[in-house]
């Protein structure tokens, strides 16, 4: 009956461990240099991005992957999940200012030096949480034709389709323009050949007053711009995968670990051995030999317990 308890408990402190160091090591590893210009991602360096990003663009993959947060400030450390030349570190906290960080490996470089030398490689139509593709050879029909001068106060009571132009990864959006909707059809706004005037401070396209050149689609077009809006699709679950094991931190597991190892796999052992040797020496014991069959099952726990550890350390 003791033996059967002894294997049981055996048996659970092994799994109870391993859950531990296993559920740790799902997470990916993660540090920042001190100066804040390398990031090391598992076994993987990234250097800070220096190049210039507009106001507007954004971090908006199809799917996003969310590092588990490591640090004490709220940090987030997120990529395309299709993708992981481009790494964004951003925070935000109530107490201070926050802020987003970009880093990359040389592939990736060479993909945002493109993206901001705006030589873009996808495009999509945004509206809310939702997108669409459009092929290069629309959004550039879309730039000439019927031009119109349209009220900007009016614009912004209209049904609004954002036009992005994405880098070659499908990681960073630029907005291009965008597609204003009423009831006499759909006219397009081409941002960037804007004067600066036509922004706010943080370079967000102002309906404050003026008017603005437009250009009205044609019939073909305005039934491709139904055709595409048709096809949208939703990006609401857009970061829900996250790379976080749902419990304890790897730290913590470890030192959980190795409390429960040490107590389990040492410290309860050397009880019976301790008290055997006692009662032996004393002549206390009737039976010797049964305590020296207990000291070899307590050796063979401890060598036990010691490979496993070796093996989960090697």
């Amino acid at each position: 009956m003791k033996k059967k308890i002894f294997l049981a408990l055996f048996t659970l402190v092994i799994m109870l461990g391993l859950c531990l160091v296993a559920g740790a090591e799902d997470a990916t590893e993660w540090t920042i240099s001190e100066d804040g210009k390398t990031l090391i991602v598992g076994n993987e360096a990234y250097e800070l991005y220096e190049g210039y990003l507009y106001p507007t663009d954004m971090f908006y993959p199809t799917e996003a992957f969310i590092y588990e947060n490591r640090l004490d400030y709220i940090y987030y450390l997120k990529q395309n999940s299709d993708y992981d030349g481009i790494m964004v570190l951003s925070s935000s906290s109530y107490s201070g200012p926050s802020f987003e960080s970009i880093y990359v490996n040389s592939e990736g470089e060479e993909y945002l030096d493109r993206f901001v030398s705006k030589y873009f490689s996808l495009y999509k139509l945004r509206y809310g949480d939702l997108v669409a593709n459009a092929p290069a050879s629309w959004i550039s029909s879309i730039n000439s034709g019927e031009l119109v001068h349209l009220d900007v106060r009016d614009l912004q009571y209209l049904d609004i389709f954002e036009v992005l132009g994405y880098d070659r990864s499908g990681t960073f959006a630029h907005k291009i323009g965008a597609v204003y909707a009423n009831e006499d059809g759909y006219y397009y706004v081409n941002y960037d050949k804007l004067p600066n005037n036509y922004f706010d401070a943080s370079g967000n396209f102002s309906y404050r007053q003026g008017t603005v050149r437009a250009y009205k689609l044609n019939t073909t077009q305005a039934s491709d711009m139904t055709e595409y809006l048709g096809n949208m699709q939703s990006l609401e679950r857009i970061y829900e995968n996250e790379d976080s094991f749902d419990g304890l931190g790897r730290g913590l597991s470890v030192v959980y670990f190795v409390i429960i190892t040490a107590i389990f796999g040492f410290i309860i052992p050397l009880a019976p051995v301790v008290i055997g040797t006692y009662r032996i020496a004393t002549g206390k014991s009737r039976n010797p030999k049964r305590w020296y069959l207990l000291f070899i099952g307590c050796a063979l726990w401890v060598i036990t317990f010691t490979c496993i550890l070796l093996t989960l350390i090697f």
